[in-house]
């Protein structure tokens, strides 16, 4: 009985390693974090020369297709892999695009990290200097003046947990911010700064 419950864990093991091997061998275009499918993303087909070892390669344009209500996409161009190198590129909306190139068909399952957003208000009313500030990182943004009162929107990758910090000069001040904030998937999250 226990050998038989054995086979029956082996058995479903393997299933779900052949089930995900077969997904990365799809022509599927999905979210990141979900997994859902992305329907209409543009996907673009390039093939990639070699101009020798002192120049860079270029990119010839070959064929542009869109995903269907599945995320699935397949091109004409008859691919001669692996004599030739091939690139994709892939966009779509709310979306942060794969610019950089993914080669194919080595690698056929594109996931794209979604957009989310941070909407903030700035105000600080008694600088007189530069203010510098960025979230986590990211973005920086750069204000002058007598008083701070602003607004600024930026779109960051979706599930990003950070915080705002700010540096204030000539007075050489830093402001870490206190809370932690979390980016939503295609929302936008408001926070108000006041310092």
């Amino acid at each position: 009985m226990k050998n038989i419950k054995y086979a029956l864990l082996l058995l479903c093991l393997c299933f779900f390693v052949c089930c995900e091997e077969d997904l990365q061998n799809q022509q599927l275009v999905i979210d990141s974090i979900t997994k859902e499918p992305i329907a209409d993303a543009r996907v673009r087909l390039f093939k990639v020369e070699s101009n020798g070892i002192w120049a860079p390669s270029t990119e010839e344009l070959l064929e542009i297709i869109y995903t269907d209500e599945q995320g699935k996409y397949a091109f004409d161009y008859l691919i001669n892999y692996p004599d030739e190198l091939y690139r994709i590129y892939v966009s779509a909306d709310t979306y942060f695009n794969i610019t950089s190139g993914q080669t194919y068909p080595r690698k056929k399952l594109v996931e794209l990290d979604p957009e989310g957003y941070l909407k903030v208000h700035i105000v600080r009313r008694d600088t007189t200097g530069v203010i510098t500030c960025s979230f986590s990182g990211y973005q920086y943004h750069e204000f002058s003046g007598n008083k701070i009162d602003t607004i600024i929107t930026d779109a960051y990758r979706a599930n990003l947990l950070g915080r705002y910090r700010f540096w204030v000069s000539p007075q050489n001040e830093y402001y870490d911010g206190q809370d932690s904030i979390y980016i939503p998937r295609h929302d936008t999250i408001f926070q108000e700064i006041i310092f």
